[in-house]
């Protein structure tokens, strides 16, 4: 229950969500579906384009804004 208990103190922290993967071992629809619910985005099956879309860019906000906060930068 360690997990757990890492979850509660994290949810304190200010500006920070904390999202969960449950089913990591599902299928590749079942993953997006999972990283939808956790980034907020509108998922409609008319639009799979726009919503992949839409993931993908707050995919890459979070991971830029990840990069900026991190003490230590990548290499490139």
């Amino acid at each position: 229950m360690g997990w757990l208990n890492a979850y509660e103190r994290l949810t304190l922290l200010p500006d920070l969500t904390v999202g969960a993967i449950h089913h990591p071992q599902s299928n590749l629809a079942d993953f997006y579906r999972e990283l939808v619910d956790i980034f907020a985005v509108s998922l409609k099956p008319s639009n799979r384009w726009g919503g992949f879309k839409a993931l993908r860019e707050r995919w890459l906000a979070h991971l830029d804004a990840a990069r900026c906060c991190s003490s230590t930068k990548p290499r490139r």
